[in-house]
C-alpha cells in the first residue's frame, strides 16, 4: 500500500526563507571584497543559517512518520 503525503506549505516557507539566505551569502561574498563594517558579520551569520535549514527540512521529508504531541520523542 502507497500512503500519500501531505503538503505542508510551512515546509515551503522555510525553504524559501533558505533559499533567501543562501543568495545573501553568496551576495555577501562580494561585499567582504571591500569591508563595510559590523553589517557585513551580520549578513554572513544570517546567509550562513541557509544550508542547515535545507538539511533540516531534508531530514524531516525523508522520515516517513506523521509528528505529533505523542511521538515527537519515541
Amino acid at each position: 500500500m502507497r500512503s500519500e503525503k501531505k503538503h505542508h506549505m510551512w515546509i515551503d516557507y522555510c525553504r524559501l526563507i533558505a533559499i533567501i539566505f543562501v543568495i545573501i551569502n553568496h551576495s555577501n561574498e562580494e561585499i567582504n571584497l571591500n569591508p563595510i563594517g559590523k553589517s557585513s558579520v551580520l549578513l554572513e551569520f544570517i546567509g550562513r543559517m541557509g544550508v542547515p535549514i535545507f538539511l533540516i527540512l531534508t531530514g524531516y521529508l525523508m522520515i516517513n512518520r506523521e509528528y505529533d504531541k505523542n511521538n515527537a520523542c519515541s
